[in-house]
């Protein structure tokens, strides 16, 4: 039989009831339209509620003024012919909000990962990231060829352990986590970090992708919140999330920009972003310190609907805008995600290999567009 290793592999799956497949989705503001159902989308990362917001995209459009003409496409790479005005633009706008030297744009978050780590770490590197980190960090320690180990989730004693053990026997030492971690919502200890960095001396890097927008007076992430940004190495942003655009960024020195200019693979063999969603994201990003109230709104719902699950019993972890709900099994987690979308919610399983074995879980990612009548319904769905 033709591909008869695929269709094994397919059957396991389907076996363990993780068996993935796209939906059919249609976007309406906080709803969307699955099979003819209106439902609360509560698995977004439009955690500011803008992706949709008519009155915003009229001030765009009415921004652009006589300048209503933006390709779709870029045709080329940066290093080519692809690196066009508004690249500038945001990244000297960022680099200026966060007060560092320099910052590069990438198209993706998975973009980012894959090209950064891979580009200034080698063989004589000891990579030591956090346990829970996303797999597009896996996938730029694996392309790396580093020498990697992982600590226990925000365990910094075990990070330490780590140094000590392992750290005389390499060249540099380049420690890795999420700020706000993606499945879990819990947040990293940057400042824990920051003294075992200027203990060790190792390069600190930390992916803001869950964080960025929603967190700090201005919407720059944890580290500004934690009042961190100067003594972190490497710190990853995404516009896919809260800014409601495409792309990410490094926020870093000029030499660290002007190598992976160099050095980046991702970077470099890419055709680069389209200048309309670059001039969007400029629009976002110089709005961005300005949606402080949308940040308070979507803490106070997230702080509400927390509590309310824990006050009920919930296995619920986390202490951001991204709320899971521990079921464990597989099977199980599946069935209430259809129970919920049978009652006008959104709320996909999320399961192995996503999370680890026996956690299974409903994700709740929470948006300022949200209200305490839309957590109360879930409250009672989850009771029920």
């Amino acid at each position: 039989m033709k591909y008869q290793h695929f269709s094994e592999q397919l059957e396991v799956l389907k076996e363990k009831n993780n068996f993935r497949t796209l939906k059919k989705i249609k976007a309406d503001g906080k709803y969307i339209f699955h099979e003819e159902k209106k439902l609360l989308n509560c698995s977004s990362n439009d955690y500011l509620g803008i992706a949709d917001d008519k009155n915003l995209l009229m001030e765009f459009y009415q921004s652009l003024g006589n300048e209503m003409y933006f390709p779709y496409s870029s045709n080329s790479s940066r290093l080519l012919s692809g690196n066009n005005e508004e690249y500038d633009k945001i990244e000297t706008l960022l680099a200026s909000q966060y007060a560092r030297e320099a910052c590069l744009l990438f198209n993706s978050g998975y973009h980012a990962n894959t090209g950064i780590i891979p580009a200034i770490c080698d063989r004589n590197t000891l990579i030591i990231a956090d346990r829970f980190v996303h797999a597009s960090i896996l996938d730029g320690i694996k392309i790396s060829n580093a020498r990697y180990l992982r600590y226990n989730h925000l365990d910094y004693e075990h990070l330490e352990k780590l140094i000590t053990e392992h750290g005389d026997h390499y060249r540099q030492i380049l420690v890795i986590s999420e700020s706000v971690f993606s499945m879990d919502g819990d947040n990293a200890d940057l400042r824990e970090l920051i003294l075992l960095k200027k203990k060790y001396s190792f390069y600190l890097y930390i992916d803001e992708a869950h964080a960025v927008g929603v967190s700090g007076n201005k919407g720059l992430g944890l580290c500004e919140e934690q009042n961190s940004i100067n003594d972190i190495d490497f710190i990853v942003g995404t516009f896919g999330k809260a800014y409601s655009s495409v792309g990410a960024y490094l926020i870093c020195d000029k030499l660290i920009k002007d190598f992976l200019i160099n050095k980046s693979r991702t970077l470099i063999y890419t055709t680069a972003l389209p200048p309309l969603n670059l001039k969007w994201t400029h629009f976002i990003a110089k709005k961005m310190e300005s949606f402080s109230d949308k940040r308070n709104s979507l803490m106070r719902l997230s702080i509400y609907f927390k509590n309310e699950l824990k006050n009920t019993g919930f296995d619920v972890r986390g202490n951001s805008q991204i709320i899971p709900v521990i079921i464990g099994a597989n099977k199980k987690c599946i069935e209430i995600s259809e129970f919920f979308e049978n009652n006008g919610y959104y709320v996909p399983a999320v399961k192995p290999p996503t999370v680890p074995e026996g956690t299974a879980r409903l994700r709740f990612s929470l948006q300022a567009s949200f209200d305490k009548h839309d957590i109360d319904d879930i409250i009672i769905l989850l009771k029920s």
